[in-house]
């Protein structure tokens, strides 16, 4: 697995919002079910410590 992929954080105060850009080595439909199927957002991610 490829983990040297880019993540930028953006921050404006004075609208008071975070925005994070990340890079993946996956499809657009597979990042999207990780992010919003609760089947996967339930597992544990045992390689991370997490």
């Amino acid at each position: 697995m490829k983990n040297n992929l880019p993540l930028e954080l953006t921050v404006d105060k004075t609208a008071k919002t975070v925005f994070v850009t990340k890079e993946f080595a996956a499809g657009l439909s597979l990042v999207w079910d990780a992010f919003t199927k609760p089947e996967i957002l339930d597992q544990k991610d045992d390689r991370n410590g997490l």
